[in-house]
């Protein structure tokens, strides 16, 4: 049932470490997505191993396609292993996003406050 919590997990994750990352460097840089692009591979890689103990855990008929339906499960390892990598990977673009717009305003106010003051009584 924990396995169920993985794609409501996973962004807050994501979310946790930008916000983090925001505090302490500034915008994230590169490294910050780097490792963050590392988080639905993980989740996908979860997703298989889950399905494959959920199979293994199947009656032999299920296992070899003898029989199938519902008694055989509903695949749920697999879905939500993808599921998870699906909403990480949306949330790190939401978050790219966000963060190239933090970064174009914060250039500007610093353009801004570098720039020399023009007299207007001059």
């Amino acid at each position: 049932m924990d396995v169920l919590l993985l794609p409501l997990v996973t962004p807050l994750l994501v979310i946790a470490g930008w916000w983090a990352a925001l505090r302490w460097h500034g915008v994230p840089r590169w490294v910050f997505f780097g490792l963050c692009a590392l988080l639905p591979v993980a989740c996908v890689v979860a997703g298989v191993i889950a399905g494959d103990i959920e199979d293994s855990k199947q009656h032999w008929e299920c296992r070899t396609g003898a029989k199938a339906g519902l008694d055989c499960g509903f695949g749920l390892g697999r879905f939500i292993g993808y599921l998870s990598a699906f909403t990480a990977a949306a949330t790190l673009v939401l978050l790219t996003v966000v963060s190239l717009i933090v970064r174009a305003i914060r250039g500007r106010l610093r353009r801004r406050r570098s720039a020399p003051a023009h007299d207007a009584g001059n």
